[in-house]
């Protein structure tokens, strides 16, 4: 029986990352062939589109890796650093602007500096994995408080819930964070 449940979640990875890693692919393809064919007359633009992709195919790929291991059983590190999900949170806003613009997203961010020790590597990637899908997903307000180590996404327009979101919360389980989520509101109790 578990290797048919490892079989489903390395599917659901594998769909996961896939489609993510093309969509952040054909963006630069395509703004590449634009710029290279004469079409675009906003260079400024048009690099930010590509340093955006860039960061976005970045996130996806250190996130392949941490969820194909944890799938495919390898034990998670027990190293510990300190973690301040506010500095994340806010290094993200500035990476996606031209995301978060074209989406139509009122942005509010109202978070403490909270500071927990966690495995570093995977905490940060997969908070960052869950920030690019609200920004890609989401339309309308979207607010994002932090208060005590518990911090909460809350959406105005309800998106479908990837199902990479129960491996996830497999995988913060394992380093005491708990994540709940739905469709309009995702909570992460971090140090918990």
């Amino acid at each position: 029986m578990e290797d048919a449940y490892n079989t489903e979640e390395l599917s659901v990875v594998r769909e996961y990352f896939s489609h993510n890693i093309r969509t952040s692919t054909a963006m630069v393809v395509a703004t590449v062939m634009v710029f290279k064919c004469g079409l675009g007359d906003d260079m400024e633009n048009m690099s930010d589109v590509i340093s955006e992709s860039a960061y976005f195919l970045d996130v996806y790929d250190k996130g392949m890796e941490i969820l194909f291991d944890f799938v495919l059983g390898v034990p998670v590190s027990t190293d510990k650093e300190e973690i301040e999900p506010s500095r994340l949170i806010s290094h993200f806003t500035t990476k996606v602007p031209i995301t978060i613009a074209e989406q139509g997203i009122s942005l509010s961010v109202d978070t403490d500096s909270f500071k927990f020790k966690s495995n570093g590597h995977i905490v940060k990637n997969l908070l960052e994995i869950i920030l690019c899908e609200e920004a890609r997903k989401s339309r309308g307000s979207v607010k994002i408080t932090g208060r005590n180590g518990v911090y909460v996404i809350e959406k105005e327009n309800p998106g479908e819930t990837p199902a990479i979101f129960a491996i996830f919360a497999r995988l913060f389980g394992k380093l005491g964070i708990g994540f709940s989520y739905g469709e309009k509101r995702l909570e992460l109790r971090f140090g918990q």
